[in-house]
């Protein structure tokens, strides 16, 4: 697994490239045989999957599954809630863990599969994964209860909000993924709208 705080690159048998998160783990075989090449996550990843036609590439997860033939994709998928599968491109379908139906995407579309099996597919803006993929922490126009949980997740600490009307606050944010947590903070109070101090091991976000 990747450990948080650390990010982990790794080619598959079949020369699949795989840009884990923080906290991440991936289950794969040594070599793949059969007619599938299955691979389980938990977690998040980036994968850059190796064309072979003849032997789909099936991401699982407790939410949901992916079938590839060759292509560029984020999975995420941290507990059997709800997942997200951004195509950057390729083509993938996408299915409910317990459905038999597939959504096929196209690139630039992202599927987030709810716990009841609903698939809402919308489109995306793809540059936020390609600068994750690269080292960054970037978020484009995203909420701020989504670059809180992101920051907590790659450092390893929990996230409060004193006040939650502040988790819908709309930045655009960006840190090296190299850089300290005091860094990330401080570059998150930078914006004066509100307020982020650590307290122990837990990020507290309220008002100024």
């Amino acid at each position: 697994p990747a450990k948080r705080g650390l990010w982990r690159t790794k080619t598959l048998a079949d020369g699949t490239q795989v840009w884990m998160y923080a906290g991440s783990r991936l289950t794969y075989p040594s070599r793949f045989i059969g007619d599938e090449r299955n691979v389980y996550l938990h977690g998040e990843a980036y994968f850059k999957v190796a064309k072979d036609a003849a032997h789909p590439f099936v991401i699982s997860t407790d939410r949901a599954e992916a079938r590839v033939l060759g292509t560029e994709l984020n999975v995420s998928c941290y507990d059997a809630s709800s997942c997200h599968i951004a195509l950057i491109n390729g083509s993938v379908e996408v299915r409910g863990k317990s459905s038999d139906s597939f959504v096929r995407l196209v690139p630039g579309q992202g599927a987030t599969i709810s716990s009841t099996d609903n698939i809402a597919v919308a489109a995306e803006d793809m540059e936020g994964y390609e600068y994750w993929r690269n080292g960054l922490l970037y978020f484009d126009d995203a909420p701020l209860s989504d670059i809180a949980t992101a920051i907590g997740r790659w450092y390893n600490v929990n996230v409060e909000f004193a006040d939650k009307a502040l988790q819908n606050i709309k930045l655009r944010y960006f840190c090296r993924r190299d850089e300290s947590l005091r860094r990330a903070i401080d570059l998150l109070n930078g914006f004066k709208s509100f307020s982020a101090t650590l307290e122990g091991e837990t990020l507290i976000i309220g008002k100024q």
